[in-house]
């Protein structure tokens, strides 16, 4: 895994995150069973991740948002997993 949070990670405020060759890109598996609250993955404010992976470039037990301006863009790898919701609103995910 190439970014991750046990509780959760968040990628915000015009970052410009670039993650290559690992298995998971981002990743946040704490089940609410552990900890209640956590095992969210949040990208907003403008932030833009671009993955290459060889399995999920983001991967959340609970929940996955992408909003406010945010892109996803994954060129290997699936775009996502989640076992909870994914919210994409005012943001993208393009997969190539």
């Amino acid at each position: 895994n190439a970014l991750k949070g046990n509780d959760s990670v968040l990628v915000c405020g015009n970052a410009n995150v670039n993650v290559e060759h690992a298995k998971d890109g981002l990743k946040s598996e704490t089940l609410a069973t552990e900890k209640a609250g956590k095992g969210f993955v949040k990208i907003t404010d403008s932030a833009t991740v671009n993955v290459k992976c060889t399995d999920d470039a983001v991967q959340a037990t609970q929940n996955i948002t992408i909003t406010q301006g945010a892109k996803l863009n994954v060129t290997e790898g699936t775009p996502y997993k989640c076992d909870g919701t994914v919210n994409i609103y005012e943001g993208s995910v393009i997969s190539q």
